[in-house]
């Protein structure tokens, strides 16, 4: 696995690249999001359907509660909508800031999590599983 240390005026973050990291992302969940006890997974109808089996074995493997928001693919879903599905969902979840929102997808969906995480209660956590290069571009 190869870790890069990005660092801005504000902070500091890990990107970790390694192909089928979702295989490991229970560890590296435990190990960098400690204090979260719930997760939303945020993911279009195209993946669930190509990684479906993948992703309910990750979510049933962390120790955590967790729920999936599946929107439809395409840029045209990135939008306030698909981002009240979620904070709906978040609320029902009882979500708080030290939860976390994982996108796992390509630029849309890293661009609709890392916005419903960042305006829900002032900002959750926020991890990025892109599919695409676009998606690792927008994540990095």
């Amino acid at each position: 696995m190869k870790k890069i240390n990005a660092k801005t005026s504000s902070r500091k973050y890990p990107i970790l690249i390694k192909p089928d990291i979702i295989k490991d992302a229970t560890g590296l969940i435990e190990n960098n999001f400690r204090d979260a006890e719930k997760i939303i997974f945020v993911t279009n109808d195209v993946l669930e359907d190509l990684y479906g089996d993948m992703i309910k074995q990750f979510l049933q493997s962390v120790p955590y509660q967790s729920r999936m928001l599946v929107i439809k693919d395409g840029e045209d879903q990135k939008n306030l909508e698909n981002a009240d599905l979620a904070y709906s969902m978040m609320i029902e979840n009882n979500m708080h800031r030290n939860d976390l929102v994982i996108s796992f997808g390509g630029g849309v969906i890293g661009d609709l999590a890392g916005f419903i995480a960042s305006t829900f209660h002032r900002g959750l956590k926020l991890l990025h599983m892109p599919t695409t290069i676009i998606g690792q571009v927008d994540s990095s």
